[in-house]
Parts: structure tokens; sequence; C-alpha cells
């Protein structure tokens, strides 16, 4: 495991851990008064591993209580609170389960949310904290094949919801909140013969748009300002298709896909890192290729017309039908590249029927 950073544009690299683990192993990190805290599994004290970044190494590895056997790891620090989340194989069966471990008290407790597939490993997970505190988590649920959304409302106490309550095929998903609090699912559903971008979010009540729809995407990943509200232009997806990078754009009346001419002539990419920078309005990127890593960062440019599709009154929390109806965008899709394959992409017509209602939480 090993950890690099570019404080004055010159990359650094410092080694975490020394030991070779399996391809299977994955890390998660956070930050806290500017210092690097990393989670990652260790194939061999079986176990989630947690340190620190001070000057110029890393501090002593921890082992988190009751973190054997995890699959896939989400991390972030809140208030000085861990957060950590995972999946997990209940050995000798094909049911996996979706834990968190965190130690607000000051002492860790792992709490299990419930089962997330019946018929073996499951790595669509994500977990996000809000700016209250409280920790929220997605997943798509192998078993009956919809993307699912709980809250922590105390300790093993959990709101879960429908959030997209199709069937859905899925190999990326992420979390996001946007105006504060906000759940904003990103998922891509590679049921049948193409990959369509979709969206799950919840304003009252959840609702649903399909930003971008091709067969040749080969990875994705999102960047969403903090405390983005429902019309901001201030989310991106960013896009690696076997003929090109692009990035996906809310704009005044709708999504617009625009060419990433910078990595022009690059391989399509396997994996996709894409994070958002409070401090300085801007977002980063890192692009993992068959044989090497490229990170671009990019600041978004502020756009001239007024947006046509404000919600009207403003949207606000809480259950029940909302009031608040988006407003379906009304555009002219503008035109994209024409090289082969070429990248086409479906307007939304606005949200869904709402889809909120409550599930109990499987054991």
């Amino acid at each position: 495991d090993t950890y690099m950073h570019a404080p004055d544009n010159m990359m650094y690299h410092y080694e975490v851990d020394s030991l070779v683990s399996p391809p299977r192993a994955v890390n998660a990190m956070d930050f806290a008064l500017g210092i690097p805290f990393i989670c990652f599994y260790d194939y061999f004290t079986d176990g989630i591993m947690n340190t620190s970044f001070v000057g110029s190494s890393w501090g002593g590895l921890n082992e988190l209580p009751g973190s054997e056997g995890a699959l896939e790891i989400r991390f972030e620090l809140s208030g000085g609170t861990f957060h950590v989340a995972f999946s997990y194989m209940d050995p000798g069966t094909d049911n996996c389960y979706l834990r968190y471990i965190q130690n607000e008290s000051g002492t860790w407790t792992m709490e299990e949310i419930g089962r997330i597939s019946r018929i073996g490993e499951n790595h669509r997970i994500d977990m996000k904290v809000d700016p209250s505190g409280v920790a929220h988590f997605a997943w798509w649920d192998h078993h009956t094949a919809k993307v699912m959304h709980a809250v922590r409302n105390a300790e093993d106490d959990y709101t879960i919801e429908e959030a997209y309550s199709d069937p859905v095929g899925c190999k990326w998903l992420k979390l996001d909140f946007i105006e504060g609090d906000l759940p904003f699912i990103s998922f891509l559903d590679n049921e049948g013969t193409t990959d369509a971008l979709r969206i799950a979010y919840k304003v009252g009540s959840w609702y649903a748009t399909n930003p971008f729809t091709n067969p040749n995407i080969t990875a994705i990943d999102s960047a969403v300002e903090i405390g983005a509200t429902i019309v901001s232009q201030n989310y991106y997806f960013i896009i690696s298709l076997t003929n090109g990078y692009y990035t996906i754009h809310n704009e005044p009346g709708g999504w617009n896909l625009y060419p990433l001419t910078t990595l022009a002539g690059e391989d399509p990419a396997v994996d996709i890192k894409a994070v958002w920078n409070p401090t300085k309005e801007e977002f980063g990127v890192l692009f993992n290729l068959d044989d090497e890593a490229l990170f671009l960062k990019a600041e978004p440019i502020a756009n001239t017309p007024t947006p046509t599709n404000t919600p009207s009154p403003t949207p606000t929390t809480g259950p029940g039908t909302p009031t608040n109806t988006p407003v379906p965008p009304t555009y002219t899709p503008t035109s994209i590249p024409t090289s082969t394959p070429t990248p086409t992409y479906t307007p939304t017509t606005g949200p869904g029927t709402p889809t909120n209602t409550p599930l109990p939480c499987e054991t």
C-alpha cells in the first residue's frame, strides 16, 4: 500500500505497508485538520487497518475490531468520529452483508445494516456522512436488483428505502449530497445491451433521471460540489469510452457532453476516482489505466445563462408527497463527437413516480 501527494506540483511517494496483499485488497482515505488518514483491508491479519500521515511518514497501524472479511471499504472522518462501511461475506454461505463501524462514543462498535446479497460477494456499496454527522448508505441489492438507501437514526436503528424501484444492473455506484443532506445516488445500469447512467435523488420523495446512455463505457465517476442544489451546475460525471474521455455536465436546460481533449490518444481507463475540492472550488480526477495512472484537475467555468428549470418553492426535506415537483428541462441536445463509436445520450424528461416506501431492515 502506498500514498502519493503533490503539494507543490511535484508528486511524492510514500510506503504505508510493505506486505504484499492480494488483488482484492481495497482502501479508503479521508482528511482531518489537513492530515490524511487511511483505512485498508489487511489480508494477513484479516481486518481493516487504519493509520495517519504526519510530517513525512505514516504512524503505526491499528486494526478495527469486527472488520474481518471486509470486501469493499468506505471511510469518512466527521467531527473527530471515524465512519467505516464495508461489505462482508458470511463464511460458509452465499450471504453478503453491509456492516458499519464507528467510534463516536470513544469505543469502536460494529453494526450490521442488512443483507445485500444472497448469491455471493457484493462490491456495489457507498457511504457518506451528511453535514450533521449522520451516516447515509447506498447499495445495489444483488438479490432484488434494486438500488437502496439507508440513513442511521441511532445505534442499530436504520431507515431503509428503495431509492430506485425498478430492477437494474449495476457496475458502478456512488452516493453524494445536494442541498446539504439530500441523498443523490448515481449508478451505471448495465442491464441489457447498453450502459445507462442513472440518478436517484430525494426531495421529499425519490425521483430518477437518466442523463446518458452508451454501450462503450469502460469507467466512470462523479464530482459533486458540497452544497450543490437540485439545479446546480456543479456536478460532473467523468467517463471513459472506448473512443476517448468526456465529462457530462448539468447546465441550464439539461445535461451536455464535452470531450476531454487533454487525454486525447490515451488508452481507456479501467477505473476513475473523482473528488470535489471545496477549498479551491475545483475537482481532481485520477485515471487508472492498464499500465499507468494519470491525474487531472479542473476548475469549473461559470455559465452565463440563467437556469430556467428552478423548482418552486425551494426543495424541502422530509417524508411524504413533495410539494415542489422539479420542472422538467426543456432543451435541444447539443451535437456531440461524431467519431466511431459515437457517444449518444438521451435527454431527461423530468422526475418519475415517487417510490419512497420504507422497508424493514433485513437480518
